[in-house]
């Protein structure tokens, strides 16, 4: 039997231990330290599989064990810190790939229990009592490369069609060893055995379909399933004559052997080499009868291949891998680790209860504060004559405040300029390669294709830029609307005595009083939203449940966790009656203060200050879209350095591809 095996993976080596360390002393509450064993048993047993080329059932387990350590590294650590460079060995072109990935190490690892199995089944040899193990571990072989497939292309270890061209070929090999088995028993009827070579044959085939798309798979390969493909429509032929010897149909088996020795004198098998003889001889005797005695027409169409039969399925991925890390499953590494799932639940319960405070308690008394506050001043406006200038400076330091923007918003500008045309030169690169090699040996994905997450990123950044610049351009127009002069005026003759919140009115100085009671009460709210954090109480409540996160019970002792600030809700309802006394005293302050003429004057002096609170409101709007304008643009930055960083990994990701593939067309 001439089987192929498929070989190892090799990966670089790298201390894990290290890496993992640093992952849990900046990420977690807790320090690497504590799991120093844990980090040299895993560094430890990843560097044995790394570096044995060993092919023995005890190297079997220790990828098994491996295995079994990604998966409960995936259970405690985030998916993308640690990375991980693998290389592949089926072609001829060695070419490292690294991805920051533990579900990528997962599917490698898979991938080298796969080829460990073919190669044990390779060194088994072909006796009667073996078959069954060999048949035994193509199979499982087989189900671990069809679970490759079925990975997403970001984190499986080979392409699909690689994937799905060594799951095949497994399958075929096995199938082989099932038929090579029931040929070596008695009394099997020559019927039976054509279906199971016209099986064999079958996989073959289907194996040829993926591997002529596979960018690994060498042509010395493709060759060999050809043969294979030949060697065993032979074999099926020949049984075919056999059977159609036994019913008398002398024509149909002259015809059905002569399809047989013409495969076989094409196929360069060494076993087609000594099984051509037999056929042949087979065939000359048969076309003698048959010309001599009984005279039946040979028909010059080959009899139809038999309906095949197949023997061998894949088998339950999960159960397969489950019943191979058995023997582990009582080895817990990092058990006192954080798993990362609590992590980000405890993280979101933190952001649902500062949303929670902002929403109930600050922005409600700071809201109130505003409300007193411009209630307090236009009271006083309508009572004072007088105004307070404000520094040149003031009006000079918003206006630099705001070109920053502006320059900021630029910058923006030019790096979502840079990720457009990154996305466009690539999108022309591919389009220019599948028209050099043609739509069909070209297999990459259509740029359009795999980009159009980003496109709709960029899209989105864009619109929010556009509307900062038009915020912008708005902002700039109410800013030279200020009247600068004005603001800045310190004419004695117009502004007089100025009265400003050290009023000596009992009233006014009640209200400075309670905004100033207000704002200490937020101060303290927010130290008490940062020193009661819910994460040491759900900590808590995971280790007192058997350390399952049960996310109905975190969510019950979070509500409980909110009644710290059950008090704090308490004053501010106080606080919204306060504010509505005081809102009815400032009323009748307002009122009684303009009783009077009903027909009042405007002097110079009125017109003065009129319209110096236009300008001061003005000065307010843009003081405020300023400070809006900084926190946008924060995030719009972030957002646009994360997006350019994406779309750089992904061009680089897609020159990669284009280079091999382009090189492995251009050499064939």
């Amino acid at each position: 039997m001439e089987l192929l095996a498929i070989p190892f993976k090799r990966t670089l080596q790298f201390h894990l231990d290290d890496k993992l360390s640093e992952l849990i002393d900046s990420t977690f509450y807790q320090t690497s330290d504590t799991f120093r064993d844990d980090l040299k048993e895993i560094s430890k047993l990843r560097d044995e599989i790394s570096t044995s080329t060993e092919i023995s059932v005890s190297q079997l387990a220790l990828l098994y064990k491996y295995y079994f350590v990604v998966i409960q590294l995936q259970k405690k650590f985030p998916e993308n810190q640690v990375l991980f460079a693998w290389c592949q060995t089926i072609s001829t072109k060695s070419n490292i790939k690294e991805k920051k990935s533990l579900k990528w190490e997962r599917s490698n690892i898979i991938y080298n229990l796969a080829s460990m199995y073919s190669l044990l089944a390779r060194e088994i040899d072909i006796s009667l009592d073996n078959l069954n193990t060999k048949y035994k571990y193509y199979q499982i072989a087989a189900t671990l490369f069809h679970h490759i497939s079925k990975q997403g292309q970001d984190v499986a270890s080979v392409d699909k069609y690689t994937a799905d061209t060594l799951g095949n070929l497994m399958l075929a090999q096995g199938m082989e060893c099932f038929w090579l088995k029931a040929t070596k028993k008695e009394n099997i009827k020559d019927s039976m055995v054509s279906k199971l070579s016209s099986q064999v044959s079958v996989f073959y085939e289907q194996t040829l379909l993926s591997a002529n798309k596979s960018p690994l798979v060498t042509s010395q390969w493709i060759n060999h399933i050809k043969e294979k493909i030949k060697y065993f429509q032979a074999v099926t032929y020949y049984r075919m004559s056999l059977v159609l010897q036994e019913s008398q149909k002398w024509g149909k088996m002259v015809k059905t052997l002569t399809q047989c020795v013409e495969l076989l004198s094409n196929c360069n098998l060494e076993s087609a080499q000594q099984f051509f003889e037999i056929a042949r001889v087979l065939l000359k005797e048969t076309t003698k009868d048959n010309d001599f005695i009984y005279l039946q027409v040979v028909p010059e169409s080959v009899p139809a291949m038999v309906k095949p039969v197949n023997m061998i399925e894949l088998l339950d991925f999960e159960k397969l891998m489950t019943e191979g890390t058995q023997k582990w499953h009582n080895i817990q590494y990092f058990k006192n680790l954080l798993p990362l799932e609590l992590i980000d639940t405890c993280n979101a319960y933190s952001e649902r209860q500062a949303q929670y405070v902002q929403e109930r308690i600050i922005h409600p008394i700071e809201t109130m504060n505003e409300q007193l506050e411009d209630k307090r001043v236009n009271t006083e406006n309508s009572r004072k004559s007088t105004v307070e200038p404000i520094e040149m400076i003031n009006i000079t330091n918003l206006e630099v405040s705001l070109n920053n923007l502006i320059s900021l918003s630029d910058s923006i500008d030019s790096k979502l300029l840079l990720v457009k045309n990154i996305l466009e030169d690539e999108a022309e690169t591919d389009a220019t390669l599948r028209a050099t090699h043609g739509s069909l040996r070209w297999i990459l994905p259509i740029s359009n294709e795999v980009n159009g997450e980003l496109h709709s990123k960029l899209n989105k950044l864009q619109e929010y830029l556009a509307q900062g610049h038009k915020t912008d351009g708005e902002t700039r127009d109410v800013l030279n609307m200020i009247d600068r002069v004005l603001l800045t005026s310190s004419e004695k003759d117009y502004l007089g005595k100025s009265y400003g919140k050290e009023s000596k009115d009992p009233l006014m100085k009640e209200i400075n009083d309670i905004e100033s009671s207000r704002q200490l009460f937020l101060i303290k709210t927010r130290e008490k939203m940062t020193t009661n954090t819910v994460l040491l109480k759900m900590i808590e409540a995971f280790r007192a449940n058997g350390e399952i996160v049960d996310q109905r019970q975190l969510e019950t002792q979070f509500q409980e966790h909110l009644t710290i600030f059950q008090n704090d809700l308490v004053r501010v309802i106080q606080e919204e009656k306060i504010n509505e006394q005081l809102f009815e005293q400032l009323e009748d302050y307002s009122t009684n203060s303009n009783k009077g003429d009903s027909i009042k004057r405007l002097t110079p002096k009125d017109l003065y200050i009129e319209d110096f609170n236009h300008s001061m409101g003005l000065l307010k709007q843009v003081r405020k879209s300023v400070n809006n304008g900084s926190q946008f643009y924060k995030d719009l930055v972030m957002s646009t350095n994360a997006l350019l960083a994406e779309t750089e990994q992904f061009n680089e990701d897609r020159k990669s591809a284009k280079r091999t593939l382009d090189a492995q067309l251009s050499s064939i």
